[in-house]
């Protein structure tokens, strides 16, 4: 395994000692490896890089790793290392993107990727369908959009060697004009295996993560992890856009902390949610995530093929031991023949106030609301102080099992149910064992508090 080294500031290329003025050209010069063995490792020292880097072999790129730190008063604040190519390693592409990765098993950590020329239709980073990459603690900035995210859909794609990784890496202002501008990671071309870890996300105008592949296995998403992101900043007053579903299967998505999501422009109401679904996803688990202050819905489950390539509603969605506080139109919604999910022990608090009166009545304004939704379990959760109900049933919601919540406080009812059926108090859902203190039919509430 061989090191090359590239730094602008050398006078010319010295083939000898492995040193060069651009990356790509210490990148076409790095071997590529054969079988498992590992590949050369191109060093990268501070400068500004204005050259887009293609990779086609297995090697690890190594920026200096200057760090990012948050606006303060100024947006980008001009202290900021992670812009400075004197501590900095700045990758900054003519047009496209700043680094297109055509192998398997690349690593590409320490950069800053951005767009200080501001070109039309640039990328932070384009990953083809491949398996292995890496991308970690990179600062992506200021590009149409941030991360072009791809993996192999073939179903061997399973180990954890082979996983992709988009780890650790500060996201941020891509809203430059562009196709698909204004998101932070975006995918449509198919993902599996893959997972988006610990990264820190502001200023996006559509969404923080948007995986929409269509209902085909090939351009579709499976095995994905989603954990431990920071998406918007309540400190810094940085606002940022939802997360966003289609046709996603057998993943995970937990652990996140979304603050201030009210950007985003992606469908009527799913911009500007805290994690969206926008249908043909299943088996899919939301677990602990911490979702604040946003425009639209915390937590928002429907069936959107307007403006998605979906073809089935949500099934199997399980939202479990969230937090949702302060979300505009309300908590969490199951939606538009979403069946076969769990709502189950999530705190939902002072939701609903950014609705208007026309609304009232339709699921806005709730804490936890089932809207067409059939077959679904909403059990142990606490919702409190909401603008219109706690736990809300539309007259198209069926067979629903409503039991073991807490509801109190809620402006209309802590429980409201307008279906009629053979279930509890002539509603088409079933209550059990439920705490609070209003009801607009007597019987769904067995323990008064």
């Amino acid at each position: 395994m061989a090191v090359f080294t590239v730094d602008d500031d050398f006078l010319a290329d010295d083939v000898a000692k492995r040193q060069y003025t651009t990356i790509q050209a210490a990148v076409d010069a790095a071997a590529t490896p054969t079988g498992n063995k590992s590949g050369d490792t191109v060093i990268v020292r501070p400068g500004y890089y204005a050259e887009a880097v293609v990779v086609n072999k297995r090697i690890t790129l190594t920026g200096a790793f200057a760090p990012s730190i948050p606006f303060i008063g100024t947006d980008p604040n001009p202290d900021d290392p992670s812009l400075d190519p004197t501590r900095a390693s700045i990758i900054d592409a003519p047009a496209g993107a700043d680094v297109e990765i055509h192998a398997n098993y690349v690593i590409l950590q320490g950069f800053t990727l951005g767009n200080a020329d501001a070109s039309v239709d640039s990328i932070g980073v384009n990953l083809d369908t491949n398996i292995g990459n890496k991308i970690l603690s990179n600062v992506i900035v200021d590009n149409a959009y941030g991360i072009d995210l791809a993996s192999s859909t073939a179903t061997n794609n399973n180990s954890a060697a082979a996983a992709t990784l988009v780890i650790g890496n500060k996201i941020r202002n891509n809203n430059e004009v562009g196709a698909a501008s204004g998101n932070a990671i975006y995918s449509d071309q198919g993902l599996r295996n893959a997972k988006i870890v610990g990264n820190v996300i502001n200023g996006h105008t559509n969404a923080s993560i948007i995986l929409v592949g269509g209902p085909d296995v090939a351009t579709s998403q499976s095995k994905v992890t989603i954990a431990g992101n920071v998406i918007g900043n309540a400190v810094t007053d940085e606002q940022d856009a939802a997360m966003i579903f289609a046709n996603l299967t057998q993943s995970t998505i937990s652990g996140n902390v979304m603050r201030n999501i009210y950007n985003g422009g992606q469908a009527v109401d799913g911009g500007s949610s805290g994690i969206f679904f926008a249908g043909g996803s299943s088996d899919v688990k939301v677990l602990g995530n911490n979702l604040a202050n946003g425009a639209f819905t915390g937590i928002n489950v429907r069936f959107d093929d307007v403006s998605f390539n979906v073809l089935t509603p949500n099934s199997r969605i399980t939202i479990q031991g969230n937090f949702v506080q302060n979300w505009g139109d309300g908590g969490i919604r199951l939606r538009d023949g979403t069946f076969n999910s769990i709502v189950r022990a999530n705190t939902v608090l002072d939701n609903g106030f950014g609705t208007t009166p026309a609304e009232i009545g339709d699921g806005f304004g709730s804490g936890i609301s089932l809207e067409a939704a059939i077959n679904n379990i909403v059990e142990a959760n606490v919702v409190k102080f909401n603008d219109t109900d706690g736990i809300f049933a539309d007259i198209d919601s069926d067979n629903n099992k409503i039991r073991n919540n807490f509801s109190l406080g809620n402006g209309e009812h802590d429980y409201h149910d307008d279906s009629t059926g053979l279930g509890t108090a002539g509603t088409a859902n079933f209550y059990k064992n439920n705490k609070g203190r209003t009801q607009n039919r007597v019987g769904l509430i067995r323990f008064f508090v």
